[in-house]
């Protein structure tokens, strides 16, 4: 008798729980819906292509990514924030180094991925300048960056 009540209350609760699951599910499908209704009226992320001959817009849809839909309308600002000093002890480091330059550039980039920065900063600089980024990041909208600038010759200080 009592196996049979806790089996009850066992099957009562897996039960309420799948229940709940499928609760949850159906309010993540209308979200997804709607935030495809959200992405469409602002264009966000809607495509810019040419439709090819006999595709409508949710054809293209279908095609793209679900994950992009997902963090269309999130915007991850990030500033970094270096320790009272540091930039100082960079600049010792270039003194003691005679033919050598060491320096920090703070870079201003909101939405341009760190390939087209790097790019710019290499193509300013002199030969066999390296440069690399103080904080690994993933996000391509961050809003301010330092780059470390290690370049052979000092006339790379005046560019900047």
């Amino acid at each position: 008798m009592e196996g049979e009540i806790h089996g009850n209350a066992n099957e009562r609760l897996v039960h309420a729980v799948m229940t709940k699951d499928r609760i949850k599910i159906r309010k993540s499908m209308k979200h997804a819906h709607g935030a495809a209704a959200v992405e469409d009226a602002v264009g966000i992320t809607e495509l810019r292509t040419i439709h090819r001959c006999g595709t409508g817009a949710e054809e293209e849809r279908g095609l793209r990514l679900t994950g992009l839909m997902k963090w269309s309308l999130d915007d991850f600002i990030v500033q970094e924030v270096w320790p009272d000093g540091f930039l100082s002890q960079v600049e010792e480091k270039e003194v003691r180094k005679k033919t050598a330059t060491a320096f920090v550039l703070r870079v201003i980039s909101e939405g341009i991925p760190d390939t087209a920065i790097a790019a710019f900063i290499e193509g300013r600089c002199p030969h066999r300048a390296s440069l690399q980024f103080l904080t690994p990041l993933d996000f391509t909208s961050s809003q301010e960056r330092f780059v470390l600038l290690h370049s052979p010759s000092r006339e790379v200080r005046h560019v900047f």
